[in-house]
């Protein structure tokens, strides 16, 4: 039985703070509704999020996203770092795919910008704004979805009623699996490693990626001479080289980046991630949606995840304010439906083509180095296949 008489009202309900569940809720805030976040964490940790040492390669899309939704003005311009160009290689084989503009635009290809300075950036957004309230220090232990609106229960005992509830609960989406929805996980057998380096050598602010031996390592630009480095491994081989200290980890780092950077030097935490991609059954249920990772968790190789986050949001969103103009129901079924196709045809391409790259070139199948050679020496002698990938990369 509650604690608390009454339940709180609100229109829209989204379950996590993170980076999607923060988005979707200032997309929003001109839609005259109100929106509730519910998050684990302290106002303190969303306020001023802890270093989790992932950079996020942000496309122009999602870029004019954050600037539509007020939140772009609040990252620090010297913390944008442009990417300029890409170089993919495939082990000791001289053909590399070489990415970049070949138009006329002096833009880069896109930025990278920390996880935490982008959540940073959302949460001063909504905490400015009238219509979102946020419960931190919250858990939901229920959510009953009906056909007349939905009733969350938090662990503290406070009821919530809504018309539309959403979850942006990670990846590992306790409400989905909750909620009864099933979720195809792709263990990738493999853990990445993050962490920012000082190098010798300039980066030109291009990054580069390379596959050798069920391995890949990647250079990410970002201020002069540093870089986020990227190594992914088996697991047994990532805890070896995470529990080098000093000098050690530096010319392990060095030799597994083949000196390209000249002498590195750790600059800050070692980060590791289990590699997971994760698809939803469902997108949607009665009165309920997924945006997020809680839809699509992407393998990071091709830099899709939070890009295509953002765009989970925007879609939900704009089909709910087009509800709210008409003076309709903002969890409709066939809203809901809309939204489900909507981000279907954008995810599951991407979702399906990136879990096959990153098998065919993490495979030491004597065909597949073959067909990795083939597809990267395609690539650039083929301009189409170089414009289908930049215009991922740029829209």
């Amino acid at each position: 039985m509650s604690s608390h008489s009454e339940p709180i009202t609100t229109d829209i309900a989204i379950i996590g703070a993170g980076p999607a569940g923060l988005s979707l809720a200032c997309m929003l805030a001109d839609s005259g509704l109100a929106i509730t976040l519910i998050e684990q964490q302290a106002l303190d940790s969303l306020a001023n999020p802890a270093n989790d040492g992932r950079e996020i390669a942000l496309s122009h899309k999602s870029i004019q996203l954050l600037k539509n939704c007020g939140a772009w003005s609040f990252i620090d311009p010297n913390e944008i770092y442009p990417l300029q160009d890409a170089a993919v290689q495939d082990d000791a084989s001289p053909v590399i795919l070489a990415l970049e503009r070949g138009d006329d635009n002096d833009l880069p290809l896109g930025y990278f910008v920390s996880n935490r300075r982008i959540r940073a950036a959302l949460y001063r957004r909504v905490s400015e704004l009238n219509n979102i309230t946020v419960l931190a220090n919250q858990s939901v232990n229920k959510v009953s979805n009906r056909e007349d609106g939905c009733l969350l229960c938090l662990a503290s005992g406070q009821e919530i009623a809504c018309q539309l509830t959403v979850a942006a609960d990670s990846r590992f989406s306790n409400t989905r699996r909750s909620l009864g929805i099933g979720a195809q996980v792709k263990d990738f057998g493999r853990t990445m490693l993050l962490v920012r380096m000082q190098h010798e050598a300039d980066h030109q602010q291009r990054a580069q990626e390379w596959f050798r031996q069920g391995r890949n390592c990647a250079i990410l630009p970002l201020a002069a001479k540093q870089s986020s480095i990227v190594l992914t491994m088996p697991t047994v081989e990532a805890d070896k080289v995470k529990a080098l200290e000093g000098e050690a980890f530096n010319k392990k780092v060095e030799a597994l980046m083949d000196s390209k950077l000249g002498r590195m030097e750790k600059i800050a935490d070692v980060f590791s991630y289990p590699l997971m991609g994760v698809y939803a059954e469902q997108f949607v249920a009665t009165r309920f949606a997924l945006v997020g990772d809680a839809a699509v968790g992407m393998h990071p190789s091709t830099a899709h995840g939070y890009n295509l986050g953002l765009r989970s949001a925007n879609s939900l969103s704009e089909l709910i304010k087009t509800a709210k103009r008409h003076n309709e129901d903002i969890a409709a079924d066939l809203l809901l439906e809309k939204y489900q196709f909507n981000h279907r045809l954008a995810a599951k391409p991407l979702y399906e083509s990136t879990n096959m790259i990153v098998d065919l070139f993490t495979s030491n199948n004597p065909v597949a180095k073959v067909a990795r050679k083939s597809i990267l020496s395609m690539g650039n002698k083929l301009a189409p296949v170089k414009s289908l990938v930049l215009n991922k990369l740029l829209n």
